[in-house]
């Protein structure tokens, strides 16, 4: 309650407050301050803690963030080790057997390789036997001037097969069930045990030659002479996936281009030795929560996946299949 006192001795008026108004003001205060302080120490209680998580969480993310990099460049490492290592086994058994023949040697040069006689079956046929160690599933030869094809398995596979289209096959593709030589590890093929033949085979139109005959057209000008990977492809004879590295073979002598020696790899051997990589790198991840992939770039740009450790996109590359697909198409 106020009262207006009245100043006579001043013509201005000044205000009066009673005791009891004095005292209700008082009282108002005191219940805004005990609200207003545990309002005000709360927001500031969880603003504090809210800067704590924060900072915390940065710490903390900086250290996932390095021991994910760790595991990745091990995973990395392993993978290189347990797959690079299997294409650059292949790759120098290619160059080498390649050399080889064109020193007009283990492969013998009968009417520019229009047929392979059986002295062909004690070269090719062992040295196929290592590459069962490094995923290679067929080891073969193909003429330029005869478009001719010698091929031969590791004799350690489960299907011991010699491979042949020449003269002596009438054109025709045919694959041998080998027979055991008279070491432990030559074939010699058994020409009353045909498997199959096919027709319409011509090695120089095969993804594996062109490949790597156009990276010959394109280097020989240097005097230099590479290996070249193929892009995934259906082989002719099975129609499984495999990817071929290929190796331009050169007359040592002559200069003059033979033909293309080749190894094959098999999807599924990069697969499984993806998988072995994984679980080296990462054997806590029991969930299949991380995964591991290799990509592959074609001859045209196109990015292709050409191994992954995650079972739904296996069998969904294998659904469309790979040999034709990009990963937009994965997508």
């Amino acid at each position: 309650m106020e009262l207006l006192r009245i100043d006579s001795s001043s013509s201005s008026t000044k205000r009066f407050t009673s005791p009891a108004a004095q005292e209700n003001v008082g009282k108002t205060k005191g219940k805004v301050l005990l609200w207003f302080t545990p309002v005000v120490f709360s927001l500031f209680l969880c603003v504090s803690l809210g800067c704590s998580f924060w900072f915390k969480y940065l710490a903390s993310a900086e250290v996932v963030k390095t021991q994910f990099t760790e595991i990745s460049n091990s995973a990395l490492r392993l993978t290189r080790f347990q797959v690079y290592n299997r294409f650059l086994a292949n790759a120098v058994t290619a160059v080498n057997i390649g050399k080889v023949i064109g020193r007009r040697e283990g492969v013998e040069k009968v009417n520019n390789y229009s047929i392979y006689p059986p002295s062909s079956d004690r070269f090719l046929p062992p040295l196929a036997d290592a590459l069962s160690e490094n995923g290679g599933e067929l080891l073969y030869f193909g003429s330029e001037a005869s478009d001719t094809f010698y091929g031969a398995s590791p004799v350690m596979s489960g299907e011991k097969r010699l491979l042949v289209k020449d003269s002596s096959t009438k054109g025709y593709y045919v694959k041998y069930l080998a027979q055991q030589g008279t070491s432990k590890y030559q074939m010699i093929r058994n020409l009353s045990n045909v498997v199959s033949n096919k027709t319409n085979y011509s090695p120089k139109s095969r993804p594996w030659y062109t490949a790597a005959k156009k990276k010959y057209l394109r280097y020989k000008a240097t005097g230099n002479i590479y290996p070249c990977w193929s892009d995934v492809y259906k082989d002719f004879s099975t129609d499984a996936l495999v990817i071929t590295v290929g190796y331009p073979t050169v007359d040592s002598i002559t200069g003059e281009f033979l033909g293309i020696l080749g190894v094959d790899i098999g999807l599924t051997q990069v697969l499984e030795a993806l998988g072995r990589a994984k679980k080296s790198a990462s054997s806590f991840d029991q969930d299949d929560q991380i995964v591991m992939a290799i990509v592959t770039e074609r001859e045209n740009g196109d990015k292709t996946l050409l191994a992954i450790t995650e079972t739904v996109t296996q069998k969904r590359m294998i659904e469309i299949g790979l040999a034709t697909t990009t990963l937009d198409t994965l997508a």
